[in-house]
């Protein structure tokens, strides 16, 4: 008997799947895709809090409680790109289009993982059916479920969950372009992105201990969440979640100007100029029709974004502010505290 791995997106909720797997402190075998090996990795546990602040309803819907999407109607079912699929939650590769077939069925259809290591199953007897549902190994995701009928050399077609799952391009989706990063791949995040957004706060890539952490601006040195804390009360005391909740409701959007780039460390200066791919800020601009204002943290985000991104989002600036202000990095301590707060504060207050 063959399998099938069926990848559902958003459209049917199902019931819950797991919030807890493991200790925080816990590490599994996660295949690296930049490294191109196995190696521990440390397991992604979050509360259903946390997992509601970083997903879109969407996107929470389907991974953290097993939703599903109408039939054709993903992102990825009929896209013929070269390129990678990632988890929606953690970033973990996990398919390849050197793996995906058409399979008539409406969803996008692979026939492995890119490593066996990047799954896991588990029984699932919703709906009144059994079935093994498979998931994310690093952050327990719901990605579908697996049924009886692929193609060789596996026997196993995998519905790929679509644009609630995975990201693709802009907004924390993903199927990146062919070709294989070197061992120095740097990868982002999705935009903290509040229902109705008056600001756009753009950096311009996630550094290393950011990354490690699953936070943007996650050094403990940089002061990004001191200065939000002195401006909204989102300081570095409160819980990751409380402080993106803050943002959210002063109609912030947290996003980077790239979306991954080649970078030996976390220096802008070391971001390689033709191994970098910008975030769909156009689509972003699209979404916020009432945006105001766009605050580039720092010089090198102002810079990237002129260079990847401002001619791509043409009309979509016209009435849009565009102001930069001091890095918030501790790799630019030249400004006080104390002074780059108050520039904070009055450029964000203009924006209201």
């Amino acid at each position: 008997m063959k399998r099938i791995i069926r990848w559902w997106t958003a459209a049917v909720l199902g019931t819950a799947g797991p919030v807890f797997s493991a200790p925080r402190d816990a590490t599994v075998p996660i295949y690296d895709w930049q490294r191109q090996e196995v190696v521990p990795m440390e397991k992604i546990v979050k509360t259903d809090a946390e997992w509601r602040a970083l997903l879109t309803p969407e996107q929470y819907k389907v991974t953290r409680r097993q939703g599903t999407e109408r039939a054709c109607s993903g992102a990825f079912h009929d896209s013929h790109e070269a390129g990678t699929y990632f988890c929606v939650c953690c970033g973990t590769a996990l398919f390849s289009s050197d793996h995906k077939f058409e399979s008539g069925t409406g969803w996008p259809s692979y026939f492995q993982p890119v490593a066996a290591e990047t799954i896991a199953t588990q029984s699932d007897r919703s709906h009144g059916m059994v079935r093994t549902e498979v998931l994310c190994a690093r952050c327990d995701a719901h990605l579908g479920h697996v049924f009886e009928d692929g193609p060789r050399p596996t026997g196993r077609l995998l519905h790929q969950l679509g644009r609630a799952a995975v990201r693709a391009g802009g907004r924390f989706r993903g199927m990146r372009p062919a070709g294989r990063p070197g061992r120095h791949w740097a990868e982002g995040f999705p935009p903290v992105e509040p229902r109705r957004a008056r600001v756009l706060i753009l950096g311009s890539l996630p550094g290393a201990e950011s990354i490690r952490r699953g936070e943007y601006y996650g050094h403990s040195r940089n002061a990004f969440w001191p200065i939000m804390g002195g401006l909204y009360g989102a300081g570095p005391d409160l819980p990751y979640p409380q402080r993106l909740k803050k943002l959210a409701a002063r109609g912030i959007i947290l996003w980077d100007v790239l979306r991954a780039a080649e970078r030996k460390g976390s220096l802008d200066s070391a971001i390689h100029p033709r191994r970098a791919e910008p975030n769909d800020i156009p689509a972003l601009l699209a979404r916020h029709p009432d945006l105001r204002r766009i605050v580039f943290n720092g010089a090198a985000a102002e810079r990237l974004f002129r260079r990847y991104a401002a001619a791509a989002c043409g009309d979509r600036l016209a009435g849009v502010d565009q102001v930069r202000l001091p890095s918030t990095s501790p790799a630019h301590a030249s400004r006080s505290f104390e002074d780059k707060l108050a520039l904070w504060r009055a450029a964000l207050a203009a924006a209201r």
